[in-house]
């Protein structure tokens, strides 16, 4: 499953028991609510795959603050936003 937002792409991607949510370019306004929302009605694991995010606005980021802390587990996340989670 795809979801395209004006300059963000999230992909719902199954792998056996884990379902991995890759997002791509900018996460910001409604596309954090969008990925919030999939991630709640995702069951089972969850990974977040941040290689192709280009930036995230603070909200984005608190978002996925917010899902590490529930164990979502985080994949490809550059120095950058590395920083920004701390």
């Amino acid at each position: 499953m795809k979801r395209d937002l004006m300059g963000v792409r999230i992909e719902k991607i199954p792998d056996g028991e884990l379902t991995v949510i890759q997002v791509s370019g900018e996460l910001r306004g409604w596309a954090v609510i969008e990925l919030e929302q999939l991630c709640r009605e995702t069951p089972g694991s969850l990974s977040l795959d941040l290689s192709n995010l280009r930036s995230a606005e603070a909200g984005g980021v608190q978002l996925i603050r917010e899902l590490a802390a529930r164990g979502v587990k985080l994949s490809g996340v550059t120095p950058y936003l590395r920083l920004l989670l701390k």
